[in-house]
């Protein structure tokens, strides 16, 4: 697979600018593990991306209403286990691997 054909990120500055959270994210989440950037690599950043670019418009807002003016925060919108869960998609499991 060449392309990861996320639809999302409308613009490519704002692609690259995410991106480079996510790319952060991946090798921290990999201890700097990765050797070789493979399609999968590919993909579980750009599905990272995602997620932040959707928790970054969001704003972590799940519901809003207008007459009583109520908020309601979502804190899944970007969290861990949402960036963790989405990039494992992708990532192979030697790349997670914590152990010895």
């Amino acid at each position: 697979m060449e392309e990861y054909l996320g639809r999302s990120i409308p613009n490519s500055n704002e692609f690259f600018s995410i991106c480079i959270r996510a790319e952060a994210y991946i090798d921290k989440l990999t201890d700097g593990h990765i050797t070789e950037v493979t399609d999968d690599i590919k993909n579980a950043v750009c599905a990272v991306c995602d997620v932040i670019y959707r928790a970054d418009r969001q704003k972590g807002i799940k519901s809003e209403s207008v007459d009583g003016y109520s908020v309601t925060l979502d804190s899944e919108a970007c969290s861990q286990k949402t960036l963790y869960d989405t990039a494992c998609l992708f990532l192979p499991s030697y790349l997670l691997y914590r152990g010895i």
